[in-house]
């Protein structure tokens, strides 16, 4: 014989609970959200579900959270993008510079080689003029 129960199951509080919980994950997804931003951080699923200590599955479900990482991620991509163009500029720059560099060293090179020249002939001519000098008598 079992007994009938009469009395309603009272279930305000998971609800609440619940509610508590899912209030508390998104703000901390949308912490983390920030953050990275700030930072200028790597922003997608991965980095936003460690960082805010939720799952993977729980960004993807809530859709407004799924398309912010995703237009972030987007926007990031296309930063990145255009970063590395102005490095390809650069690069080529840089080479002009360093070629510019390569034809005033070669000119100074030939310059001491050429001072180099001119002063083994300069010594010579002191020394062939020491040899043939007679120092006075006294």
């Amino acid at each position: 014989m079992t007994a009938r129960r009469d009395w309603t199951r009272n279930t305000a509080g998971l609800r609440a609970g619940a509610t508590s919980k899912a209030v508390d994950a998104r703000r901390r997804a949308e912490l983390a959200i920030h953050e990275l931003v700030v930072e200028r951080r790597r922003v997608n699923f991965s980095t936003i579900a460690e960082r805010a200590r939720v799952s993977k599955t729980y960004l993807y479900n809530d859709a407004d959270l799924r398309k912010r990482i995703e237009d972030l991620r987007e926007q990031r991509s296309m930063r990145t993008a255009q970063q590395r163009q102005v490095r390809v500029q650069t690069d080529a720059s840089l080479k002009v510079v360093i070629a510019a560099k390569d034809r005033q060293l070669a000119l100074l090179r030939a310059r001491v080689q050429q001072l180099e020249c001119e002063l083994a002939l300069a010594r010579g001519q002191l020394y062939a003029g020491i040899a043939t000098f007679d120092p006075p008598t006294a």
